[in-house]
């Protein structure tokens, strides 16, 4: 099942606004199937490939791992064409944008507890 966070990903990029507003009032399943057949393979992939993340040691989340993503599309007979790749990409910036904000603010909660630990 696709989460709406994931469609609305793609349906921001894949739409007008004009055309994206009026989808965001639609259910979940009408707006996967309003999407493009390329739109359609890039979820199926980040569904079954989202977990295959390269992480660098005190450095956190950089991307996807695209070695163990083009098996996955393999085993799913998805083509990364230029149209998937862009919009697997795009919904890869938004998770690494959406990792390093918990990152921040979970490093703002670990200083401010140390920093009320020096006061006392």
């Amino acid at each position: 099942m696709f989460s709406r966070l994931k469609v609305e990903g793609i349906c921001a990029r894949t739409m007008s606004p004009q055309c994206w507003r009026e989808t965001r009032r639609k259910s979940l399943e009408d707006v996967r199937l309003a999407l493009s057949p390329a739109a359609r393979d890039a979820l199926s992939l980040w569904d079954s490939a989202s977990s295959q993340w390269r992480i660098v040691p005190m450095g956190g989340v950089i991307g996807l791992d695209y070695a163990a993503v083009s098996v996955v599309a393999e085993a799913l007979a998805i083509e990364i064409d230029s149209d998937v790749f862009n919009l697997l990409r795009g919904m890869e910036l938004v998770q690494v944008g959406l990792y390093a904000e918990e990152d921040r603010k979970r490093k703002a909660v670990e200083k401010n507890g140390a920093a009320r630990e020096k006061l006392r």
